[in-house]
């Protein structure tokens, strides 16, 4: 193995774009994949609860 292949990873990670956006759950300013939607893993959890909530109601 060589030094060029053991950085190629880290080296890609770094290069991919990290934008401002709110968290959808309680609204806390985050820096993060343009994909991200949550600023924890707490929050990601309560929104599948909520989903899950509103879909038992309808």
């Amino acid at each position: 193995m060589n030094a060029v292949s053991t950085h190629a990873g880290k080296e890609l990670a770094a290069q991919r774009k990290r934008v401002k956006k709110n968290c959808a759950v309680c609204g806390r300013e985050i820096v993060a994949l343009k994909q991200a939607k949550y600023c924890s893993n707490r929050c990601r959890q309560r929104a599948k609860y909520l989903r899950q909530k509103m879909a038992k109601e309808a």
